[in-house]
């Protein structure tokens, strides 16, 4: 996985031989971007190991990771898998 910041992610899925890209989701609220990328990457090892799907756990990491650098601090932020999927809902 390959995080670009404000452009997204990226990722190869050795599957289906391909490299797969997700846009960022960009938040007007941020305030800090510390610990973004290490959101980013525990959140898509978390819901891959989970789920299997690198397309959705990419998406799921991307979400998580924007919402996290609304707040200051590493070790603030983080929503709940709960949270997570509630505010997803309708999102494409």
């Amino acid at each position: 996985m390959i995080g670009e910041g404000e452009n997204g992610a990226s990722i190869f899925v050795r599957s289906e031989n391909s490299f797969t890209h997700q846009e960022a989701f960009i938040n007007p609220n941020t305030v800090n971007t510390i610990g973004a990328g290490d959101a980013l990457f525990s959140s898509f090892v978390y819901f891959f190991l989970k789920t299997s799907n690198p397309h959705e756990s990419l998406r799921k990491a991307q979400f998580f990771a924007s919402k996290k650098i609304e707040f200051s601090g590493g070790a603030n932020g983080f929503l709940s898998e709960v949270e997570l999927n509630d505010r997803l809902r309708g999102i494409r």
